[in-house]
């Protein structure tokens, strides 16, 4: 398993270009410099932490502490939405 060290570094390769540590901070509920100390591997993150860093991120939480995509991953193949499709294609 990862340590502490190598989740913070993932989450830190995984901020996407234009996003600010303060939104981040503010969506997982803790302040800019406590963020900033997690990024750092100081503190280890909380399950909750990591849970909701990768859904304002949008990476798995499996690949946040593992760094390996997640084996049981659900991928839906189907139709497209509804609003893909033209009008005679809907039913």
């Amino acid at each position: 398993m990862s340590d502490h060290h190598d989740i913070a570094r993932r989450v830190g390769q995984s901020i996407p270009a234009g996003m600010s540590h303060e939104f981040i901070a503010a969506r997982i509920g803790v302040t800019t410099e406590d963020f900033g100390i997690l990024l750092t591997g100081q503190r280890p993150l909380s399950a909750v932490e990591i849970a909701l860093l990768g859904d304002v991120l949008g990476v798995g939480d499996y690949w946040l502490i593992t760094g390996r995509q997640d084996p049981y991953r659900i991928v839906h193949a189907g139709r497209p939405p509804a609003s893909d499709m033209g009008p005679c294609d809907m039913w």
